[in-house]
């Protein structure tokens, strides 16, 4: 079980509670204002849109948007709302789930709490594929709710990375600093050198989940792109073998679950000598991980063996 969250003091507590509930008031009252320009028929008659909500928008912090958007709501929109909705496909959940979890608005013990789902039932059905592959699971049905209550009332899922990008160019325009995370500069990996890295044969000692783990921590960083990225790894190929990744095999990659789904990859390589060379150049120590791999494979990972596969067997 997750760790309960440490509590806030209560003068802190009671601002944001005070804060996060103005936010909601104004987003009822943006929506309510929708609804009522939707109904009136004179093209001349002036769109109506509260003035408070407009410019509690425009000074937000990205932390204020986060508390706002994650706040308990089964007061405001009630849960029974939605109970004659006709589901999305449980892909369109999926999507949504994950979308959440990499943002970094929410980790999946969050939203656990927060939506009375089992840790254990959460994992299984992000894990299942196809338009009703979970269906049978309470989780199809909260996280829609879940969703649909911050919809009603025009609560949009955050967007950190891009607002961390405005607030850093905001600093450096006016010198003014932000609430937003520092941007992390990435240093230069091009002296760094490894062994086996002429024959593009460097021995690999994460296995696929650990360099996805990476991955996903470090398309976070938000002056980080996917097509950034996926040049930074082919870059660390000697003699490779075709003319650039594409985010689709990036995307293939990161999808995948297993600790050898995978090890076929040409990104699993790219990614684990890019990883490997900012581990040295930043001067941090190996991980436990790492020494337990070494231990279980001292010549490197098998890259000739990938879950993915399927075989197909039949009489002869």
């Amino acid at each position: 079980m997750p760790e309960p969250l440490a509590p806030l003091q209560p003068e802190v507590l009671n601002a944001m509670e005070a804060l996060t509930e103005s936010i909601i008031k104004d987003k009822q009252a943006e929506a309510a204002a929708r609804k009522e320009n939707a109904t009136q028929k004179s093209p001349a008659t002036k769109k109506t849109t509260p003035a408070s909500g407009k410019k509690r928008t425009a000074e937000l912090s990205l932390d204020e948007e986060i508390a706002a958007y994650k706040a308990d709501l089964n007061d405001t929109v009630d849960y029974d709302t939605f109970e004659n909705d006709n589901l999305p496909s449980c892909n369109v959940i999926r999507t949504k789930l994950n979308k959440l979890f990499d943002s970094g608005v929410m980790n999946k013990a969050e939203f656990c709490r927060a939506t009375g789902t089992n840790s254990n039932s959460l994992n299984k059905f992000l894990k299942q594929k196809g338009p009703f592959g979970g269906s049978n699971s309470s989780v199809w049905r909260n996280p829609y709710v879940w969703f649909q209550q911050r919809e009603v009332i025009g609560l949009k899922m955050p967007d950190t990375k891009k607002r961390q990008l405005q607030e850093i160019k905001k600093d450096t325009l006016d010198g003014t600093p932000s609430k937003a995370t520092p941007t992390k500069s990435l240093p230069d990996i091009s002296d760094i050198h490894l062994e086996g890295e002429e024959t593009d044969e460097v021995p690999i000692y994460d296995d696929c989940d650990e360099i996805r783990r990476k991955i996903n921590a470090h398309m976070k960083i938000p002056s980080v792109t996917q097509a950034q990225f996926c040049r930074d790894i082919y870059a660390q190929f000697k003699a490779p073998t075709c003319k650039g990744f594409q985010s689709k095999q990036l995307s293939d990659f990161r999808k995948a679950k297993g600790s050898n789904a995978g090890a076929k990859s040409s990104v699993f390589y790219g990614a684990y000598v890019y990883f490997e060379k900012l581990r040295i150049v930043q001067k941090k120590p190996v991980t436990k991980h790492r020494i337990e791999m070494t231990y279980l494979h001292p010549g490197g990972i098998p890259r000739d063996r990938d879950d993915r596969t399927t075989w197909f067997i039949g009489a002869a």
